[in-house]
């Protein structure tokens, strides 16, 4: 692994991350999306590192190898790791890459505090008008009734991968994201077997509060942003990711056809060369790491 493993704590939660350590002056940070982990997203970490950039890349709260808590309000949580993480480590010439909620996580990051930021570049982003933020203020969200009642004690690690495997939710994942999300995403537990790490009421309560003023943060986005998205996306219509994009001319908006919301673990390779042709000089312009 291309990566060290290291802590930080905030708000009296041990945070974990991983940092390559590379001497560069661009900076990637990943964030995932809800119940998933860092290490989910290797590939990625990997391609960049060969690239010479510095890569860190955060386990969000409740996530993976981090702490969690449920006490919280809305995904400014999220955002506010990233920023604390940012600060831990002094970052700046930062390139967001991030996936669902880690994109929007990132987005208001970037929002917030854009002097650190060079560009995000946003996988599906969960950017949701203000109906449906409406809607899951008051009502249960479907999809947070279903994260609810997910399975999450199994016997084993490799217990729960032959079971997850044959679910259509994990069948075209790669073996390298696969293998990422059974090392963190599972935990031992104290009954015996081991347990999601992201508790079924922690992602649900994730599904179901993005937060009603998320419409406004965004709207202050001067950083550049290079949306990547399925054709149709359920999380991020396209038209509020062009309303987005045109608040800064090098921003840019990719639909794919085929390709679904996990597609950062089912259709890797095609991904990232989409990341290595976006514009912004995002990458070193030189012979790549073997």
């Amino acid at each position: 692994m291309l990566a060290v493993k290291k802590n930080f704590l905030w708000r009296d939660l041990r945070l974990t991350y991983y940092d390559n350590e590379l001497n560069s002056e661009r900076v990637w940070l990943l964030a995932h999306a809800n119940g998933y982990a860092a290490l989910c997203y290797r590939f990625y970490w990997n391609k960049l590192h060969r690239s010479g950039v510095r890569v860190v890349a955060l386990d969000f709260a409740g996530h993976g190898f981090s702490e969690g808590t449920l006490k919280f309000r809305n995904w400014n949580f999220y955002r506010d790791q990233l920023a604390a993480l940012a600060e831990h480590l002094s970052l700046r010439n930062i390139v967001g890459l991030g996936h669902s909620m880690g994109g929007a996580s990132l987005l208001r990051f970037a929002a917030h505090k854009p002097e650190h930021f060079t560009a995000v570049v946003a996988l599906d982003p969960t950017l949701l008008y203000w109906p449906a933020l409406l809607y899951m203020a008051i009502l249960p969200a479907p999809i947070a009734v279903r994260a609810r009642q997910r399975r999450s004690l199994f016997e084993s690690r490799q217990k729960a991968g032959k079971i997850l495997r044959r679910t259509p939710s994990f069948a075209a994942w790669s073996d390298e994201a696969f293998a990422g999300y059974l090392e963190a995403c599972f935990r031992d537990s104290p009954n015996g077997g081991v347990e999601l790490s992201c508790s079924p009421e922690l992602e649900a309560k994730n599904f179901q509060s993005p937060g009603m003023l998320s419409l406004r943060q965004y709207s202050r986005l001067k950083t550049p942003v290079h949306f990547i998205l399925p054709d149709p996306s359920d999380v991020c219509p396209v038209a509020r990711a062009r309303q987005l994009a045109r608040k800064n001319p090098q921003s840019t908006v990719q639909q794919l056809k085929n390709f679904g919301h996990l597609f950062p673990f089912t259709r890797q390779e095609e991904t990232w060369q989409l990341i290595t042709k976006l514009p912004g000089d995002l990458l070193p312009h030189r012979r790549r790491r073997r």
